[in-house]
This record gives structure tokens, sequence and C-alpha cells, in this order.
């Protein structure tokens, strides 16, 4: 099915055109973070990319997270998902509507 006059082959390639300007640009700023800034955070002593065991900036602490925190975390992640479902499926019944009234 054709979506907004893009076929399947048009996205793909489009995908692939904006993988190659955006991939190089995230590859070295991760390579960046990792082994030039990988300082501890501003909230104490929690690293920012914890990279393994024999990082010398390496201090990990188990932290409990509350039951109601990880409840609002899966709620406002489901109604993230609802909220861009619905509107997926609205603007594909817009469009219907839309298509349908000018023949």
């Amino acid at each position: 099915m054709d979506n907004f006059g893009l076929t399947e082959v048009g996205f793909f390639t489009d995908v692939g055109a904006l993988l190659t300007l955006v991939a190089p640009g995230a590859i070295w700023f991760l390579l960046w973070r990792m082994f030039v800034t990988n300082r501890s955070g501003h909230r104490g002593d929690i690293t920012v990319l914890g990279l393994g065991d024999n990082s010398p900036y390496l201090e990990c602490e188990r932290v409990y997270v509350p039951a109601h925190v990880r409840l609002s975390y899966c709620l406002v992640s489901l109604v993230t998902f609802l909220v861009g479902f619905l509107t997926s499926e609205g603007f594909k019944i817009l469009r219907q509507v839309l298509l349908s009234t000018q023949r």
C-alpha cells in the first residue's frame, strides 16, 4: 500500500540516506563519551557510562526503585504508545475520508 505517496522502496531508500548521515556522528559521539569524557555524573558517584568492571570510574550501587515509580513508568509508556497509535490510525481514517470526498 502506498502511504502518503511513498512506496516501500522509497521509504527504505530514505531511511538508508538518513542513516548514512546520522550514524557516523552518533558513533563518534558515543566513542567520545566513552573514551574522553567518561567521568562520574553530576549526582555524585554515578557513572555516566558504565563500561565494565575494570573501569576506574565504575562505582555501581544497587538502587531500590519503589513499586509505584516502576508502575508509573509502565503506565506512561503504555499511554505514550496508545497516543501514537491512535494518532496514526486517526490520520489514516482522516486521509480515507478526505480522499473519498474528492471523488
